[in-house]
């Protein structure tokens, strides 16, 4: 039958919101929309109108959900067919998997490249449907997005799930959220006057409202099926109830061979090339066949990997493939998978079966045994829930639902795993169920509840003989333990595993448990003993030990080899992958810049934390906010901008009141200290950590670890305040830790310094100051705590007289504060300079404009002033090369200059702002 042209009839507003957002995105001012409604209420005909209307004016891309079952398949998809001119034409980097950095800064290369000559729109249809890993990484780069040319419309049914997915909930400017309806009476009386060419009557239109709710999908169904008019003087008779029965009726309206391609396309659940489509249908015309499909926008062409591809829209296939009856399903299944490779159609012969199959059942679990090797656990753990459909051993069954659950909760996939719960619910009680329950508990963050379960499973287990699945049990029970600060426990079953289990991501992951099970015990040096093992290059590391070279970066930078920590913590960052669900990137983000902060790198360490803030907002832990508020809070207020760090402090405030995490009033307490540090109040630092807090740190495992960041700044605090004993009693808990670089002997000497100074002996003060000066830069230089003691020395050099010397070191002191950007302490330097000397108010015109800037300005500014080109700045940043462009318009404007070599010669010109590195 001939089909008539279809006109686009409504949504006058939300094409109105659509538009405008388009026009902002034209102008260089980035948009996400959101499209959100149930199946068949017209989302994607709505964008598909856009693109219509502005196909001169703009390119589309499209991420789709035809790859939803493989972790980071939408991206993968996207990123292997954009085109010779990108520069991110591999969607892995050297036969790695992706991670949640990675591909997100692919995206960001992707989007910078792809509107450079026209403005882009990317559509992310049904994102329902789209795997996780892609949802993150997509919103990742958006959240990096300031100054491209795109317009990014999302389409979904479940709106709020989408955008907590995507981390899109603080995005700035917010996502436009346009929710579709059915269609209004009048607009049902122009679809089908444009569907039939012929005017309806009242009685028509107002009984299709009422049956259909004015879904296009329920009124095109039935527009179709009634041919070219409905029977003059009456209604049409029946309305299906159902979307699945108006698909069917619909479909009725094309012929045999449509009906077959669509029935086709949506068993095979992704778009299929013309060549497997011929072969399954047995037909060379398939490209004639599909254009009925095509006009009425059921079906479309795209292009994969150079082949054309024939798809469905997500909605319409799962209603297709719903209206198709059981049998011939399973004949269509059956047809696929024959055609198929064995590996691609074992999904299908599982769909195609309709009775147990342990032959079956056994070839899905080995394709999950392999797809854990290659880590693609979401597709491993999919072969192990589709073995259990039609395994016929009860055991095995809930072998291969809780082999699912383990996968997804200790590679970093908790949501997915909280997805069985309720199949976890139904099963029989025992081992199997209380170590999916434990696991499941791990993955909600209940970690005194998962102990309890996973402890039993193991028992359970072992005392069966089976020490195989004792030893998984005992490996995610060591982290729950290890969580909770029970490094005896941890360790004992950290070696359960390692004694038992044979399976490499098992032992990589009871590895690093092991040794942060001895960093809780005997320190981070003792943690370290047994990370020795580890390729000192950390990114020749096993993707297996991720977990492991974690550790060893958090432990260097906790016994002072600063440099070797925040390398072997990048890397672990971008392999968000094997290993406990508590180590993601944003934990290895922040113990790197508190590594960067340290070294005196904050234009580093900014940057850094403005990546972790962007990933914990994808990722949506709390304890991951609480932490980057924290470390932001200190660097901001060590930066002069002490509002805005007393700020960020508030905003981890709020959500420790409701942590389910363990001690977030001591930390929050640490880092309040480490910012009243930063201000000179000394009392004020006293007083957070009195003794109670004090002997909270020493006493808990897991507060002690980490003492050496906070310690130093206390212990000072309290011999500047008289408290004597306070300050060598924190000076004895710092000598007591073993170290492998030049921080701790830096703090303790001048810890030792200011008790000395503190008991009136100046010159001992004077011996330990300089001592701590002359410490070796090995394993990073501390410049922060060094330049401390610079302003420490001086003004106990210039109390005792001695200008000269004085004068030096204050003025290396303000050097360094100026070259780190520790504005607050640098002013305070200048003024007892000033006061001293007579010398003149330090703060230009230059440094007036350095104070004016963002703290992303700052960053790309200064590396501006060192050479870098702007697609090297983008790079490090994670953003585009426009929003390059775009921050330094910003930088030109407030610094009333016109070019990148005024900027770079007036940096230059200001050592104290860049150093020496410059």
């Amino acid at each position: 039958m001939a089909f008539p042209s279809r006109r686009f009839v409504g949504r006058v507003e939300e094409l109105s919101a659509l538009r405008a957002a388009l026009e902002r995105a034209i102008a260089g001012e980035p948009r996400v929309v959101l499209v959100s409604g149930p199946q068949g209420i017209g989302k994607s005909a709505l964008v598909q109108q856009i693109i219509e209307e502005s196909e001169k004016r703009i390119r589309t891309v499209k991420v789709d959900s035809s790859q939803s079952e493989n972790p980071f398949g939408a991206v993968e998809s996207l990123l292997t067919n954009i085109g010779p001119r990108s520069d991110v034409n591999s969607a892995r980097d050297d036969g790695q998997p992706l991670f949640t950095l990675s591909a997100g800064a692919k995206v960001v290369s992707f989007l910078g490249t792809a509107q450079e000559e026209h403005p882009l729109m990317m559509w992310v249809d049904d994102a329902q449907r789209i795997d996780l890993d892609s949802l993150q990484a997509i919103g990742f780069a958006l959240l990096r997005q300031r100054a491209e040319r795109l317009l990014t419309v999302i389409c979904t049914r479940e709106a709020e799930q989408t955008v907590r997915d995507m981390g899109l909930v603080f995005l700035e400017p917010p996502v436009v959220h346009v929710g579709l309806d059915g269609l209004e009476p009048s607009e049902v009386r122009l679809l089908i006057e444009s569907h039939l060419g012929t005017e309806p009557t009242e009685l028509d239109v107002q009984r299709l409202y009422e049956r259909s709710r004015g879904v296009p999908l329920f009124l095109q169904a039935v527009v179709n099926s009634r041919g070219e008019s409905f029977p003059e003087g009456s209604a049409p008779e029946i309305l299906p109830e159902s979307l699945e029965q108006a698909v069917r009726q619909w479909a009725g309206s094309f012929d045999a061979t449509s009906v077959k391609i669509l029935e086709t396309l949506s068993a095979l659940n992704s778009s299929t090339p013309v060549s497997l489509l011929s072969e399954l249908l047995e037909s060379d015309s398939i490209v004639a066949d599909a254009e009925p499909l095509i006009e009425q926008k059921v079906a479309f062409w795209e292009e994969r990997d150079g082949v054309r591809a024939l798809g469905l829209h997500a909605w319409q296939r799962d209603a297709f493939y719903s209206a198709i009856s059981s049998q011939d399903r399973r004949q269509l299944h059956e047809k696929i998978a024959e055609v198929l490779p064995s590996a691609e159609g074992l999904q299908h012969r599982v769909a195609a079966s309709d009775h147990h199959d342990a032959m079956l059942a056994h070839e899905l679990r080995e394709a999950a045994e392999r797809e854990e090797e290659s880590c693609r656990v979401p597709l491993a753990a999919t072969y192990y829930v589709d073995s259990m459909k039609v395994e016929p051993d009860l055991d095995l069954r809930q072998r291969s639902l809780v082999n699912a659950i383990r996968l997804l909760v200790t590679s970093g996939y908790p949501r997915k795993a909280l997805d069985h719960y309720q199949s976890v619910l139904q099963l029989p009680v025992g081992a199997y169920r209380d170590d999916a329950l434990g696991l499941l508990s791990l993955a909600e963050g209940k970690d005194g509840r998962a102990q309890v379960f996973l402890s039993r499973a193991r028992d359970a287990y072992e005392s069966a003989g089976d020490m195989r699945w004792a030893a998984d049990a005992a490996c995610a029970l060591s982290v729950a333990e290890g969580a909770l600060g029970l490094g005896v426990q941890s360790l004992e079953s950290s070696k359960f595993a390692l004694r038992y289990s044979g399976k490499p991501f098992v032992r990589g992951m009871a590895l690093a448990n092991y040794a942060y099970g001895q960093g809780l015990v005997g320190g981070p040096a003792t943690g370290l003993v047994y990370l020795d093992d580890l390729p000192e290059e950390a990114s020749a590391t096993p993707v297996t030990h991720t977990d492991a070279l974690y550790y060893r970066g958090a432990f260097r930078t906790l016994v002072g080899d600063l440099a070797g920590g925040v390398n072997d913590l990048s890397v672990a960052a971008q392999r968000r992958s094997a290993g406990a669900a508590r180590i993601g990137s944003v934990s290895a983000l922040v113990h790197s810049v508190w590594g960067h902060f340290f070294l005196g790198d904050w234009q580093r360490a900014f940057r850094t934390v403005s990546v972790a803030r962007d990933v914990a907002q994808v990722m949506g832990r709390p304890v991951d906010f609480f932490t980057v508020h924290c470390i932001s809070g200190v660097l901001h207020a060590f930066s002069g901008r002490v509002n805005e760090g007393r700020t960020e402090l508030v905003g981890a405030r709020g959500i420790g009141t409701s942590a389910d995490f363990t001690g977030p009033e001591m930390w929050l307490a640490a880092n309040e200290a480490m910012v009243e540090f930063s201000l000179g109040n000394y009392a004020g630092v006293a007083d957070l950590f009195g003794e109670s807090r004090l002997a909270h740190m020493v006493d808990d495992v897991r507060l002690r670890l980490y003492a050496i960041r906070y310690l130093p700044f206390v212990g000072v605090a309290r011999a500047r305040t008289g408290d004597r004993a306070g300050a060598v009693r924190v000076l004895r808990i710092l000598e007591s830790i073993r170290a492998r670089g030049a921080l701790l002997s830096v703090v303790v000497l001048w810890l030792k310094g200011a008790i000395f100074a503190a008991d009136g002996d100046s010159q001992a003060a004077v011996r330990s100051y300089q001592a701590s000066l002359e410490e070796t830069g090995w394993g990073g230089d501390p410049l922060l705590h060094k330049a401390l003691v610079e302003y420490d020395l001086g003004a106990l050099l210039l109390d005792g007289g001695d200008e000269t010397q004085a004068f030096d070191h204050l003025r290396a002191a303000e050097n360094a504060f100026a070259q780190m950007g520790a504005d607050g302490l640098k002013g305070r330097t200048h003024a007892l300079l000033a006061a001293r000397s007579g010398s003149s108010d330090y703060r230009g015109g230059l440094l007036e404009i350095w104070d004016g800037m963002t703290t992303r300005e700052r960053d790309i500014a200064g590396l501006v002033a060192r050479g870098w080109t702007n697609r090297e700045i983008a790079d490090v940043e994670y953003l585009s090369v426009k929003t390059v462009e775009y921050h330094l318009g910003n930088i030109y404007s407030k610094a009333g200059i016109r070019s990148r070599r005024e900027l770079r010669d007036i940096l230059q010109s200001h050592t104290p702002i860049l150093g020496d590195d410059r």
